[in-house]
């Protein structure tokens, strides 16, 4: 008998697991989805509201962030800024 080297017991899901990474449309989807509008500032990322503005990760940086880590940035960014009146 011929084995192909694959082992039909073992699911091919396991050995790799898939995490979207963000594209400026879909940070921009996030933030607004919170309240806030993305603004590009010099290759920076920031979340505007109310004439205020919170910086969130470099735009280089955006593609290499899952949409829970760019959530979690922001959330970050958002409880430095409120601890600094």
């Amino acid at each position: 008998m011929i084995s192909s080297g694959i082992q039909s017991s073992q699911p091919m899901a396991d050995s790799c697991t898939y995490e979207p990474h963000l594209t400026e449309i879909a940070a921009r989807s996030l933030l607004l989805e919170q309240g806030y509008e993305l603004v590009k500032r010099v290759h920076h990322i920031h979340a505007s509201r109310d004439r205020k503005e919170w910086h969130i990760c470099l735009v280089a940086d955006l593609s290499f962030l899952t949409p829970k880590q760019f959530l979690q940035r922001f959330e970050e960014a958002l409880s430095v800024r409120s601890a600094f009146p």
